[in-house]
């Protein structure tokens, strides 16, 4: 398993919420670099939303979710979580050149 799935597999594992829906299932793919992110409907009804993994990467939402499913300590204040060190961190390693798959592996 890729860095990159792993992250995405543990955002949907952290009960990621996207504009407002909880998903359920996320899939990418990786030839277009889209991750299809499936939310269901308390009726039983359901919703599909493209957006790609770039979106994701710098989405503070997903990176919380990611960081429940991994145990990052949550202080409460948004300033101090784990999780948005983890992230910022992960935007230096692009920003110095790194893959995101390579990025991803250096912030596990």
């Amino acid at each position: 398993m890729t860095a990159t799935t792993k992250w995405i597999e543990d955002m949907q594992a952290g009960e990621f919420v996207y504009n407002g829906k909880r998903i359920v299932r996320v899939e990418l793919n990786e030839y277009t670099n889209t991750v299809a992110l499936w939310s269901r409907y308390e009726n039983g009804g359901g919703d599909y939303t493209g957006v790609p993994l770039e979106a994701l990467l710098i989405h503070p939402p997903a990176w919380q979710a990611v960081g429940r499913t991994r145990g990052w300590l949550e202080t409460g204040a948004l300033n101090s979580a784990e999780w948005k060190a983890r992230m910022i961190g992960f935007m230096g390693l692009l920003a110095s050149g790194l893959s995101i798959e390579d990025a991803l592996k250096a912030i596990e």
